[in-house]
């Protein structure tokens, strides 16, 4: 297993060792040639004994590196200095470590260095770390001071859908269906909408559903939708509670329930929905008192 940083990115963090697992004598000075048996070392023992850790990262034990870095960042038997983290980070990447690279993208993206972040999140992500190809994607979005590029944003959320990432397939998906960075296509937005909403995304079970209700590369079903909406909304997604306050309230597809619609755009306004709330003024003045009551008891029941 591998170790992760952790921050605000879409990446777990991992501890954990792989190959062998030995007990060491202590390490040698530094002057002193350290053999092959130190690189039995793994992450996971580093953390273990920051003393050995800082002596191997010295003398260019490239794992002891990484580890170091980790340390820094957590503060794990020594204070937590982002700046110290970074530059053992940078050593290890440098000598190729891939974790390393996307750690220290990660470090510069928080530290609003989003242009610097850039070549080390994708020296990992051509690596195939799904992490770091997601990061990609995240620093190409345009939000991270300096121009947007939707086609590498695009490329990298491919990358990490064809891997089986239910947020790059949902995110993905979506630019399908809009266009972004990719040629208009609503045969693969369906496609890795629906990848996502069978894992129980709630947005893309909520954006799937829409495709069934406006026709989208897919012949149009109020019903599916409707299956889709209340998945999602089961989940407490707003959006979905919405989109079902508005099927039922116009009837589109479906017969028309003014009680339905608006207790479904009660709790959508009550999510924070804005638009559900001038849908729902609209709608009450055909509302009888005793049929408001009975909106607002349904809608307590769906409130997410």
């Amino acid at each position: 297993m591998i170790r992760r940083c952790h921050g605000t990115w879409l990446a777990a963090l991992l501890l954990g060792a792989a190959g062998c697992r030995t007990r060491l004598d202590p390490l040698p000075p530094k002057t002193i040639d350290l053999g092959p048996w130190v690189y039995a070392m793994t992450t996971a023992d580093y953390l273990r004994d920051p003393a050995l850790c800082r002596r191997a990262a010295e003398v260019g034990q490239v794992e002891a590196q990484y580890a170091l870095g980790t340390m820094y960042r957590e503060g794990r038997g020594t204070p937590r200095d982002a700046e110290a983290a970074g530059t053992w980070y940078r050593r290890a990447a440098e000598a190729g470590h891939v974790l390393a690279a996307y750690n220290l993208a990660v470090l510069l993206a928080e530290a609003g260095r989003g242009s610097d972040a850039l070549p080390w999140s994708e020296r990992a992500a051509e690596a195939g770390l799904v992490e770091a190809q997601l990061l990609a994607a995240g620093l190409y979005s345009g939000t991270h001071g300096f121009p947007a590029d939707d086609e590498r944003a695009a490329h990298w959320l491919r990358a990490a859908a064809l891997k089986g990432h239910v947020d790059a397939q949902y995110a993905l998906g979506c630019r399908y269906r809009d266009g972004r960075g990719v040629e208009r296509n609503f045969a693969e937005a369906r496609r890795w909408l629906e990848a996502a909403a069978e894992t129980d995304h709630a947005d893309a079970q909520c954006d799937f559903g829409a495709l069934y209700a406006k026709g989208l590369g897919i012949p149009r079903d109020a019903q599916k939708a409707i299956g889709w909406y209340e998945r999602s909304a089961r989940q407490g997604n707003a959006r979905a509670l919405h989109n079902l306050g508005a099927l039922y309230a116009n009837g589109e597809g479906v017969e028309r329930d003014l009680v339905k619609g608006a207790a479904y755009l009660l709790a959508a306004a009550e999510a924070g929905v804005k638009t559900a709330r001038t849908e729902l003024e609209k709608l009450e003045p055909a509302l009888s008192d005793e049929e408001r009551a009975r909106a607002r008891q349904q809608a307590a029941e769906l409130a997410p």
